[in-house]
């Protein structure tokens, strides 16, 4: 497997070479462009249970397309919104990620969700996680630019800007600082992480986007 992300880091798009009998896994809603030589088939991860498990509590897409190449192939993938693309290599590790930030990865990855505990109550990344587990690669997507950070101690990030981190970092919600700055900061909640990993950041959060657009659109489109 080949790729490269084309595009960045507003309209990213992963484009993914696959030599003869390899294949890929991905969203159903990402293929922007194909080679012919594929064969595809959609089903749904884990099972049925696995599958709803993903949807109703993690916020994935229940099914996913698998390509897999009859000679040299190419295939694009690409998120429904606009922003960034990155790549990591799962080795035995585990990554945590939004629902809707898993775009593709390779067959040998096992997906599942995890609880993100009662403070999952207040985050904005929401509830559960989809839990991307065993070794292989996987390509994530983000609202915005992505930004890969390796911490080694505490670090806060806002709670709308988290696209995924990997298990093993301790993780609370908080406010911004004290009853002053909270109110008068613009900043209501953040995360803070501690130990050592890496945290993945979108430059833009969807919430607040849609806060700034809303009072914006003409009367008739809000509702």
């Amino acid at each position: 497997m080949k790729y490269e992300i084309l595009y960045k880091p507003t309209y990213s798009l992963a484009e993914v070479r696959l030599s003869d009998g390899e294949s890929i896994q991905a969203d159903r809603r990402s293929m922007a462009y194909m080679s012919p030589n594929f064969g595809v088939s959609t089903g749904i991860k884990g099972g049925v249970l696995r599958g709803l498990k993903r949807t109703v509590l993690g916020g994935a897409d229940i099914f996913l397309n698998t390509f897999v190449a009859q000679g040299d192939a190419v295939v694009g993938l690409a998120p429904p919104y606009v922003g960034d693309i990155a790549y990591r290599e799962i080795r035995d590790e585990t990554l945590l990620i939004q629902g809707d930030s898993f775009l593709a990865g390779s067959q040998s990855l096992d997906l599942d969700t995890k609880w993100g505990g009662v403070k999952g109550f207040l985050s904005e990344t929401g509830l559960f996680f989809v839990k991307v587990s065993q070794s292989g690669y996987v390509f994530i997507s983000s609202f915005g630019a992505i930004q890969e950070r390796r911490i080694n101690g505490r670090f806060r990030v806002d709670t709308g800007h988290i696209v995924g981190f990997t298990e093993g970092l301790e993780w609370k919600i908080g406010t911004f600082g004290g009853v002053k700055s909270t109110v008068l900061g613009g900043e209501v909640l953040v995360t803070e992480f501690n130990g050592e990993g890496t945290v993945y950041i979108q430059s833009r959060s969807e919430k607040m986007f849609v806060d700034w657009l809303t009072p914006l659109l003409p009367e008739q489109e809000k509702k």
